[in-house]
């Protein structure tokens, strides 16, 4: 819709994670040259984040407002960023879905709320109403909320679409103490040893020279550009970065587990620790020439035949999926699990998640 107002308008595309601003430079800027990309933390004062208050005429966001500690707070804060009358426009969830919990439940925004009374029980999500009522609180007049009554084939919706003006009122942002400085203690203490010569927790430099240049491969930083001692929040590392970095990663020394990133503070701590546990390198794939693609995990075997259910068990009443692998006429349709999965509608997923809840709880 803006594609052809370049010169009249900015647009500001604005993540936490480095991981999905990276995406969308590669997606959107060289079609659109006013968009710029910039990390922010709407629970944050937006001025001490080179973001202008006052500055914006529309505020957009998705399934975002409600990741945070205390929503009263967030919103303020984002109202900030609004000129008189501006419009803040938000799509979340109202309505809570069994499977958020076994997909969303991990990360710490699930769980890092403050403020349960706003809360829909159990989760971070609001209700319809309880929006109304803090949007009203922040000085952001509510319009009606908009939900469609059904989605494909007559399915319940669960996701609303809130839009509120701002009545231009600002509150004065109370003076804000010193960034903490644990996370970067915390690094430096772990890559100590390394800095005091040599010794049992030094990383192995080949082992270094391989995790830096995974950092950097995934990161789009120079290795020159990266400290091994700082603190991983400081090239914006969380759980998305994680998995990707966890991915490279197990190309030169095996499958690692997800969560292993979480356990160290920097790259030099990490780097010592895959020194002194993992599998000895295996031949650099860069080196020898090993086209990425050719290039496997420790352990992976290749997938059998999806349809053949549950071969371990021997139980075909385990097995939800394999009749959707494979037409009556006998051609294979998705060939993996993954499609399987992508080709589910959100009611069919709550309805799978359901099966197992209850499977489990049967067999507790």
């Amino acid at each position: 819709a803006l594609a052809g107002r370049a010169g009249t308008v900015h647009y500001s595309y604005t993540d936490v994670s480095t991981q999905f601003l990276r995406h969308g430079r590669r997606r959107f800027a060289d079609r659109y040259p006013f968009v710029s990309f910039d990390i922010f933390d709407i629970e944050r004062d937006p001025g001490q984040q080179g973001l202008e208050p006052g500055g914006f005429d529309l505020v957009l966001g998705s399934n975002v407002v409600h990741a945070t500690r205390r929503v009263h707070h967030t919103l303020s804060q984002v109202k900030r960023l609004l000129r008189p009358n501006g419009l803040l426009v938000i799509n979340e969830g109202t309505r809570v879905l069994r499977y958020f919990e076994a997909i969303f439940g991990l990360t710490s925004g699930w769980s890092s709320y403050e403020d349960p009374a706003y809360r829909l029980a159990g989760s971070p999500l609001l209700g319809a109403a309880a929006w109304l009522d803090v949007l009203a609180d922040c000085g952001l007049r509510p319009f009606p909320v908009w939900r469609p009554s059904a989605g494909p084939a007559g399915q319940e919706v669960y996701q609303s679409v809130l839009v509120a003006e701002s009545d231009g009122l600002m509150a004065v942002a109370a003076g804000q103490t010193a960034a903490s400085t644990s996370s970067t203690a915390a690094a430096r203490q772990e890559a100590a040893p390394a800095r005091g010569g040599a010794g049992p927790s030094d990383p192995d430099p080949e082992i270094r020279r391989r995790v830096l240049r995974a950092f950097s491969g995934v990161l789009e930083i120079p290795e020159a550009d990266l400290d091994p001692q700082a603190p991983f929040e400081t090239y914006g590392i969380d759980s998305l970065v994680a998995l990707d970095l966890t991915r490279r990663l197990s190309q030169d020394f095996g499958r690692l587990p997800v969560g292993m990133l979480f356990e160290h503070s920097c790259i030099e701590g990490l780097a010592a620790h895959l020194s002194a546990t993992a599998a000895p390198a295996r031949p650099d794939p860069v080196a020898s020439g090993v086209p990425p693609s050719s290039r496997r995990f420790s352990g992976d075997q290749s997938a059998g035949d999806p349809s053949a259910g549950d071969t371990a068990t021997g139980d075909p009443s385990l097995p939800i999926f394999p009749a959707m692998f494979r037409r009556a006429d006998g051609v294979a349709v998705p060939d993996s699990w993954e499609g399987v999965v992508s080709g589910l509608s959100d009611a069919e997923v709550d309805r799978l998640f359901g099966y197992f809840a209850e499977t489990l709880a049967a067999t507790a």
